[in-house]
């Protein structure tokens, strides 16, 4: 629109005792901005919880028992492990006893022959002493 056409409008408009800003301007089609292109939008994935559920339970219950079937394995491995465990502490139990057996023997035949050196006398002492020299001597 030129402004020619807008004061020939304007002019066919204006009517005695109206106010020039209360007139309004008619617009043309072309006149009229073209709005904006939408913005591309990224499709939404549909929520778990929006699925539809199965009507058939005779496939609800073929995954129930799979899902059964694999606790039942996951379970039957967790309880050998559990029983290995066990099985190595009773054995480290078994042998912590075997050695603390031997000690004892060990320390009991210590003392013993502590005792057989204490009981020997002093005469005894010097008879193996001088045999001892005596072979000495004699090699």
């Amino acid at each position: 629109m030129t402004k020619e056409e807008l004061q020939k409008e304007l002019k066919e408009k204006v009517k005695p005792g109206v106010k020039p800003s209360r007139l309004k301007r008619s617009r043309s089609l072309g006149d009229i901005p073209k709005a904006p292109p939408l913005p591309k939008s990224t499709p939404l994935a549909k929520s778990k919880s929006t699925e539809r559920i199965e009507s058939t339970p005779s496939s609800q219950i073929e995954k129930l028992e799979a899902k059964i079937s694999v606790l039942e394995l996951k379970l039957e491995v967790s309880q050998r492990e559990l029983t290995a465990k066990e099985n190595e502490k009773q054995n480290a139990f078994i042998q912590k006893q075997l050695f603390s057996d031997q000690l004892a023997r060990k320390q009991k035949e210590l003392e013993e022959l502590r005792a057989k050196l204490e009981v020997l006398s002093p005469a005894q002492e010097l008879d193996h002493s001088l045999f001892a020299r005596h072979q000495n001597l004699k090699a």
